[in-house]
């Protein structure tokens, strides 16, 4: 197969995260690279780097004695190449050396595990992309780690997303929602906006702080923007005279206000994001404890809502997994 390629990522102490892969499984390393990038792990990537006449295998080496971590990608494809067992038996030395962690294996799909690693806890992407995601992140950047308790998960707690609340505005209706299957069987919902509408979901949260993690991809849109996001929003106790939903900062539902609350805490889908077609997955970190009037929290998918140019698009939303504490 290909030659083993490789990106390097830098923590916030400085030091170098070499990421090995086969050409073969590029796919996979580009969105890998992306995601962590948009989380604060500066992101070296061969072909984003590399210029004519750079030697390589200079580079590699370099890299491995530099490196903070050698993260591994593992396949079928990877593990038949040469260039594994090069860079595999230079990191198992280098590993040895430091009297600590330096592999970290990424298991993207079932093979052959090289003997040596064999007994290391790996990074699984087999079945839930976010969860590998997750564990090289808690790994990488520690302080930034999930939240211990798992309080909503969508597979486990309402896989058909009957529980979510439909957002229309525009002249905007169900009928612009669906639901379909994903490999294993999951679940997920999409929904589509014209140019003069605005659509979205809801999924009210029991907690004013915590952490957000979802799936989630563009499936078209005529036009690259800011229409298509996600965010969390605080949401004031209703009383005498007072019912629906009504956002901090608002003294009535649907408030025209709302969109552009300074309160709200957005995630807007990187504009790669919506060429690719690709499954991506988002974190939403949040804290409205010091908020005034905040009773509870509701996590959203919208698209066009607050848009002074809205734009026809379409989008669908995965698995969605809140953690608080």
């Amino acid at each position: 197969m290909g030659r083993w390629k490789r990106g390097l990522e830098y923590d916030q102490q400085g030091w170098a995260h070499l990421l090995s892969h086969t050409h073969a499984d590029k796919s996979f390393v580009r969105r890998l690279a992306s995601d962590l990038k948009e989380r604060g792990v500066k992101v070296w990537l061969d072909e984003w780097e590399l210029g004519v006449g750079d030697s390589l295998t200079q580079r590699i080496q370099a890299s491995i004695l530099e490196a903070g971590y050698l993260a591994l990608v593992l396949s079928p494809r990877s593990v038949a190449s040469a260039w594994v067992k090069r860079e595999l038996s230079a990191a198992l030395a280098e590993e040895l050396r430091r009297k600590g962690v330096f592999i970290l294996p990424i298991l993207i799909e079932d093979c052959d595990i090289p003997l040596f690693i064999q007994d290391k806890m790996y990074a699984d992407f087999r079945h839930q992309y976010s969860d590998g995601l997750g564990a090289i992140l808690r790994t990488v950047l520690p302080g930034e780690g999930t939240p211990p308790k798992l309080i909503f998960d969508t597979h486990e707690h309402d896989p058909t997303y009957a529980t979510w609340a439909v957002h229309c505005l525009d002249g905007a209706s169900k009928a612009h929602l669906w639901r379909s299957e994903r490999t294993l069987g999951t679940r997920v919902i999409g929904a589509c906006a014209t140019a003069q509408q605005s659509v979205g979901l809801n999924k009210s949260i029991p907690t004013l702080h915590g952490r957000v993690s979802f799936e989630y991809r563009v499936v078209s849109t005529i036009e690259i923007g800011d229409h298509i996001y996600f965010v969390m929003i605080p949401i004031q106790e209703t009383g005498y005279q007072r019912s629906g939903v009504i956002e901090v900062g608002a003294d009535r539902p649907a408030d025209p206000r709302n969109p552009k609350s300074p309160y709200r805490i957005r995630y807007t889908v990187p504009r790669n994001h919506q060429e690719d077609t690709d499954w991506h997955t988002g974190i939403l970190d949040f804290d409205f404890r010091e908020v005034p009037t905040a009773f509870y929290s509701i996590f959203a998918f919208r698209i066009n809502e607050g848009i002074d140019r809205k734009k026809e698009a379409c989008a669908e939303l995965g698995r969605v997994r809140v953690y608080s504490w």
